[in-house]
């Protein structure tokens, strides 16, 4: 995503969370990324991943696309980065996907450890399954 779209994608979410009257907390709790993450993205210095749009999309009930987001589909949430393309939860069927206080524990373990969420998600699903990831 370019340095300018990243930008103008994140003033468009501040603009909508400040039309909803909510701030970067309640934005947190209902999109199930950590509030860090979205601090940083509230801030425009966040590096802005293609899952946390459409899961802050989802939150403020709109599309990508009325974020500014226009090469991010709708549809079921990107959950991990299979080579060049990405594989969502539909792809993966019929794996779980977490509803948003795992989301936010996964958050703050990726932002606690530095390793990516994607991989996090896919370590706590196989835990939650009794299978190795």
């Amino acid at each position: 995503m370019k340095n300018s779209e990243a930008a103008h994608i994140c003033a468009k979410i501040r603009e909508v969370v400040m039309e909803k009257g909510w701030n970067g907390a309640q934005l947190s709790r209902e999109s199930g990324i950590s509030y860090r993450t979205i601090n940083g993205i509230m801030m425009g210095v966040a590096n802005l991943r293609p899952q946390n749009v459409q899961r802050i999309a989802r939150a403020l009930s709109v599309t990508p696309a009325a974020l500014g987001a226009k090469d991010i589909p709708e549809g079921p949430p990107i959950i991990k980065e299979s080579g060049p393309r990405y594989t969502t939860a539909a792809d993966d069927a019929p794996a779980p996907v977490p509803d948003g206080d795992l989301y936010r524990i996964i958050g703050m373990l990726a932002d606690a450890t530095g390793i990516d969420e994607n991989e996090v998600l896919k370590f706590v699903i196989g835990k939650m399954k009794g299978t190795k990831p």
